[in-house]
């Protein structure tokens, strides 16, 4: 949910236009990850919806599946990890490189990764940590 939050991304993939026609290989089961984050969002962001009946068990599955089992619903993990690896798995399936190449994905957060997410406090929602 904290990612919901991130206006570039959540925008993003409020808009299922945005990521529908990108080109996958068959088979790659990657892409599931993008479509049901993109899924939980416009879930949790839809005025209509009961927000206490919003599950994000189709999204927990993906994770398990695209993760081969490296993140686990029954399993305590690492946040850190789990928050690096969606982050990177959902930029490789919408079509981004390790390359500093321009892809659509990182025009969407407005440059590298890590200039357009922000450190948060965990005492204060959504203010930045001070450098």
């Amino acid at each position: 949910q904290a990612l919901s939050n991130v206006p570039p991304l959540r925008n993003y993939f409020l808009e299922e236009e945005n990521y529908r026609r990108i080109q996958r290989p068959p088979g790659d089961i990657m892409f599931l990850l993008v479509q049901r984050f993109g899924e939980l969002m416009r879930k949790l962001w839809n005025p209509r919806n009961f927000k206490a009946h919003v599950s994000p068990h189709e999204m927990l599955q993906a994770v398990v599946l695209c993760s081969k089992k490296n993140f686990q619903i029954t399993k305590q993990g690492d946040g850190v990890e789990f928050l690096s690896w969606f982050l990177n798995a959902l930029h490789a399936a919408l079509g981004g490189t390790k390359r500093k190449k321009k892809s659509e994905w990182g025009e969407v957060l407005g440059g590298p990764l890590g200039a357009a997410v922000p450190l948060l406090s965990p005492c204060c929602p959504l203010q930045p940590l001070s450098p």
